[in-house]
């Protein structure tokens, strides 16, 4: 999540609250301020409930009836601490997912920041270093920008056969996810 009112590299790190009161570290990187972990709220700004959807078949159908969904990687609640919860689409398009006064990115917002960052060949500087929760070799990771970025997959579908999907998690350790508010939910990785 971002707030463009940043204002210079290096300032103080802030904190900040959502409604579900999970404490986040902020970091100014170039002219914008990012929250430099994974939401984890199970509520939207406005205190509308977010479904946790944890079988496959009850994220299907949100996914064919657009209803916004969250979950935790592989229904672990483990992992929310660590990754954050995982979002449909639908959660997202609600522009009411991120703290108030801030939203997820748009894909224009996250170029500024590759910018920034000296391109996507230059990506380590936004990643935890380390093999504790990416898989090796991790090479170049230096979170020289403090973004903290962490792999935590996704839940993905496959068109397996024409409008048949299966709902599985995957990539956890390998990638990070980030959606933007491009239509029709794009999202950025890392990797």
């Amino acid at each position: 999540a971002i707030n463009s009112a940043g204002t210079g590299y290096g300032e103080e790190i802030r904190f900040l609250l959502d409604i579900d009161e999970n404490i986040y570290r902020t970091v100014i990187i170039g002219d914008q301020e990012w929250i430099a972990e994974n939401l984890k709220t199970t509520r939207l700004n406005d205190g509308t409930p977010i479904p946790l959807l944890e079988d496959k078949f009850q994220w299907e159908d949100a996914y064919e009836n657009e209803t916004p969904a969250y979950t935790y990687y592989d229904n672990d609640i483990d992992n929310k601490n660590i990754y954050g919860a995982l979002y449909n689409w639908y959660t997202v398009d609600t522009h009411k997912l991120c703290p108030t006064d801030w939203h997820v990115p748009s894909t224009d917002e996250f170029y500024i920041l590759i910018d920034f960052a000296g391109g996507v060949e230059n990506g380590g500087k936004l990643k935890t270093p380390g093999t504790t929760h990416w898989k090796n070799p991790n090479t170049g990771a230096t979170n020289e920008f403090g973004l903290s970025a962490l792999p935590g997959g996704g839940r993905f579908h496959q068109d397996l056969v024409e409008r048949q999907y299966d709902f599985l998690f995957g990539r956890i350790g390998e990638r990070g996810y980030w959606w933007t508010t491009s239509y029709p939910g794009t999202y950025g990785y890392a990797d």
